[in-house]
């Protein structure tokens, strides 16, 4: 049962969904962080390990390695990892440690300190070189298993894991409460975050990364911007990159038929690969 104190509080927090976030920095709880370091490395490494399985077989090192400098522990997107995390007392066995929080939260003192954790790892207890290339490695072999990345990465190479703090029974810990933000706050917030992707779009334009899928060797594709030709594609061991700019179009041609149309959009890199299921309709004319 929640107490009176616990419904303040959420009635609190509540309330700054419609206001904007200002003031200090949410304090950071020292003994959580002792207690969430094999959660938050096994969290952080299945985000950009799902990214990377995402991405083409020819993605680079410095593309990976900017997901652990910039994107991995940040919290400013909606959409972050750790915004959907709440660090909870497990009563069966005492433990500290994370759950899902069922929505998005406001970055609060439990977001801020999985954040914080998620920085320490990857400055102090990880080798991110060595875990880049492993993740580039498997992913230009095709066989990057995410559940593999996560056992390798934190448990084999790191001492985060394990690192549960069990609690005594007379012992307590000041709990935050998780409160989904209101769906029209996510979307707001979504929209705010695309206008100012979309002004960067525009003025920096953006890296367009063409190729066809390794499936695809022997196909007479040819890649156009607007009607001028720009060269052959060929797989992902040998893209073709170019700077281009948000509303901009590419199109790919067999045999003088258009068969692929792409459209830049508001990412800083864009991949854009043509697939067999793109010529479904025109496998006779390769």
């Amino acid at each position: 049962m929640i107490t009176a104190l616990r419904k303040i509080s959420v009635l609190l927090l509540l309330l700054t969904q419609t206001l904007p976030v200002r003031g200090k920095a949410p304090a950071v709880s020292k003994k959580d962080l002792s207690a969430i370091g094999c959660d938050v490395c096994e969290a952080a490494i299945r985000e950009v390990a799902s990214r990377v399985q995402g991405m083409p077989p020819h993605v680079t090192f410095e593309q990976i390695e900017r997901m652990f400098d910039f994107d991995v522990c940040e919290t400013v997107r909606v959409d972050s990892w750790i915004r959907k995390l709440d660090i909870v007392l497990h009563e069966g066995n005492r433990s500290v440690g994370l759950i899902p929080g069922g929505g998005i939260s406001l970055c609060g003192a439990e977001c801020a300190t999985i954040r914080h954790k998620c920085s320490l790892i990857m400055d102090e207890d990880m080798d991110k070189e060595r875990v880049v290339d492993y993740l580039r490695t498997k992913r230009s072999k095709s066989q990057l298993n995410v559940d593999e990345a996560v056992e390798t990465v934190c448990k084999d190479w790191t001492k985060v894991c394990p690192s549960k703090r069990m609690l005594s029974s007379g012992e307590t810990r000041q709990d935050e409460v998780f409160v989904p933000m209101e769906a029209a706050l996510v979307q707001r917030e979504r929209d705010e975050q695309y206008s100012r992707m979309r002004e960067v779009a525009e003025k920096k334009g953006a890296t367009a990364i063409f190729c066809l899928s390794d499936d695809m060797k022997g196909a007479r594709a040819k890649l156009y911007f607007m009607e001028k030709f720009i060269g052959n594609l060929d797989n992902s061991r040998n893209p073709q990159r170019h700077q281009t700019y948000l509303g901009h179009q590419w199109k790919v041609k067999i045999n003088g038929k258009v068969v692929k149309q792409w459209v830049v959009g508001v990412e800083p890199v864009q991949f854009f690969i043509l697939t067999w299921a793109d010529i479904s309709d025109n496998k006779t004319e390769l």
